[in-house]
């Protein structure tokens, strides 16, 4: 037996959470997009948060789905803002570029 001390073991979630924030791998991105999805009212404001959801996001590039044409048109004017906000969330420039999609 070693003389070291035990540490404490994880529970899965945090170390799957801890690999995943501090990865390069698509599965960290996916992550990364999970997590902003389930904080999306508290990173976007809950008006615009009931009419959208970030659903897929690649190499810099979050695409955002909105509910409707009217939706598309207003967030259009809003994208500078979101991106500033998500950024500043997730401490780095996670985004570059907002693509917007309707159902």
């Amino acid at each position: 037996m070693s003389g070291k001390p035990k540490k404490p073991l994880l529970p899965v979630a945090d170390v799957l959470q801890r690999l995943f924030e501090n990865s390069k791998s698509p599965l960290a991105e996916g992550f990364q997009r999970f997590k902003l999805e389930g904080q999306w009212e508290a990173v976007v404001g809950p008006t615009l948060s009931k009419h959208s959801r970030p659903v897929r996001y690649d190499h810099g590039t979050l695409i955002i789905e909105v509910a409707n044409s009217v939706w598309l048109n207003e967030v259009r004017f809003l994208l500078d803002e979101i991106k500033y906000k998500i950024n500043k969330h997730m401490g780095k420039t996670w985004v570059e570029k907002i693509v917007l999609i309707h159902k």
